[in-house]
């Protein structure tokens, strides 16, 4: 989200193995954004079907940033990271009770309530080799890249993340971070991540299945950033969504229809704050 208010458009690398699906994925989407600074984030490592002929048609640049992170905290941070609930659903319908849609919406490793050290070796074997630490590997696998940037993640976190975003607008040539824009990237959307998404079915509405999307992360071509109609005046951690093709369906509803709407993305607000402040005081 720090790149997009900086004019840059990430293009989010799919969950997939295959080279193949990843490089039809990334073509369409920069063809799409092409007029919007767009840049690959590459967050998986592809080791399957021409994995090796996609980062080899990856364009070439002289440098590009690694966004790096102590091994150790990394581990700890995933094993102590929320995971979806026994009671995680994806798609409700407008007006369902929040409170029960929320309800044992977290988790942990092996689907418990609270996370278990006596799990951590289960874990690492299960898990972590699958996942993660692979930068070298991928490293090496980008040959078109001339050069790397390492950043530490705790740079972008809280009050630095200004300042670094400076830095990197500098040695990278995208826009400069607005100064009034400063309380911004002091936010995170990421603790909201695991309670989120939630996809709101608007059916009541249009007699057809219209979802709108609460998400941390951000639109893809087909999606439209509609949180401003709903939040004019006030900063929210998380993106409100809908298809683009149902935007002007939107745009049609009754005055009243649209309130109702509102205040349900209201109240959803304010209980995801209050869920998330619980979770953070059993942590």
């Amino acid at each position: 989200m720090f790149l997009k208010k900086c004019e840059v458009m990430p293009i989010v690398s799919i969950q997939c193995d295959s080279g193949i699906k990843n490089y039809i994925f990334y073509y369409k989407q920069i063809l799409y954004f092409k007029d919007k600074n767009p840049c690959f984030w590459l967050r998986e490592y592809i080791s399957l079907k021409l994995a090796d002929k996609f980062y080899a048609l990856l364009p070439k640049v002289n440098e590009a940033i690694c966004l790096a992170r102590d091994p150790i905290d990394s581990l700890f941070s995933m094993f102590y990271c929320r995971n979806f609930g026994k009671n995680y659903l994806d798609k409700i319908n407008i007006g369902d009770d929040i409170e029960q849609v929320l309800k044992f919406r977290v988790g942990y490793y092996k689907a418990k309530e609270f996370p278990d050290k006596k799990d951590l070796k289960d874990y690492i074997i299960d898990i972590v080799g699958f996942l993660s630490f692979y930068d070298a590997l991928l490293i090496k696998k980008l040959s078109n890249i001339k050069k790397t940037y390492f950043l530490d993640m705790s740079e972008i976190v809280g009050d630095k993340t200004f300042e670094t975003m400076k830095k990197l607008a500098l040695k990278f040539h995208f826009k400069t971070p607005n100064s009034k824009d400063k309380e911004f990237y002091t936010q995170t959307m990421s603790s909201f991540r695991i309670l989120l998404p939630i996809n709101i079915n608007l059916k009541k509405f249009f007699n057809e299945d219209i979802f709108i999307t609460l998400r941390t992360s951000s639109l893809n071509s087909l999606e439209k950033d509609i949180s401003c109609l709903f939040f004019k005046n006030t900063k929210i951690p998380f993106y409100i969504l809908i298809q683009e093709k149902h935007f002007n369906q939107i745009k049609s509803l009754k005055e009243n229809e649209f309130e109702e709407i509102r205040l349900y993305l209201v109240q959803f607000l304010e209980a995801l704050k209050e869920k998330r402040k619980r979770k953070d005081k059993k942590d």
